[in-house]
């Protein structure tokens, strides 16, 4: 246990990319990291908790087990058609005084319908904006209260886009709406 707040200082969310957002929420004891830990890398949950997320599975159709690790490939389907394959690049779990952080890069598509990929022939065109997102789970202080954090960072490939301007909030939210579970969820 640590009696100070630990900074978090993105180690792969950029603050200098097109656009990056990263917030923090104080989890209460009622949650241990390690529970907070299993449901933030279990991506059959994350469409229960975020509505825009229609879908998460794993690119192999083969891994049985949901949960996230080193080197996998993943798939978001969203309510707007977008697609986004990601790829785990970083996933350690939190250990006694030890945080737990997980990384993912991906890219985004555009539905099938999508104006701004499509081609003079009907035929689509490329991606619509990478990015980077990075949580961490924090080590609980004395009373047993931990932050969780996250940033997310990315380039568009479209300028004249603008991602969300809500962001921020989308990020607090979906923090909290994890937290939360994971106390529901214990």
């Amino acid at each position: 246990m640590i009696a100070t707040k630990i900074k978090f200082t993105p180690e792969f969310a950029k603050s200098n990319a097109d656009f990056y957002a990263d917030a923090s929420v104080d989890v209460l004891n009622t949650v241990t990291p390690e529970n907070l830990w299993r449901n933030l890398i279990n991506i059959s949950i994350w469409p229960r908790l975020d509505s825009r997320i229609v879908d998460a599975r794993f690119e192999d159709n083969f891994l049985s087990d949901p949960h996230l690790a080193d080197k996998v490939q993943f798939v978001l389907t969203f309510s707007t058609g977008e697609v986004v394959r990601a790829n785990v690049i970083y996933c350690v779990g939190p250990k006694d005084d030890r945080t737990g952080k997980l990384a993912f890069e991906a890219t985004a598509y555009p539905s099938a319908n999508d104006p701004r990929t499509a081609s003079p022939q009907g035929k689509e065109t490329s991606e619509l904006y990478s990015f980077v997102a990075e949580f961490v789970v924090g080590v609980p202080d004395t009373d047993g209260n931990f932050d969780f954090m996250g940033a997310v960072s990315g380039k568009t490939a479209h300028p004249n886009d603008r991602i969300s301007s809500k962001l921020s909030e989308e990020l607090i939210a979906d923090l909290e709406a994890m937290a939360e579970y994971s106390r529901r969820h214990h």
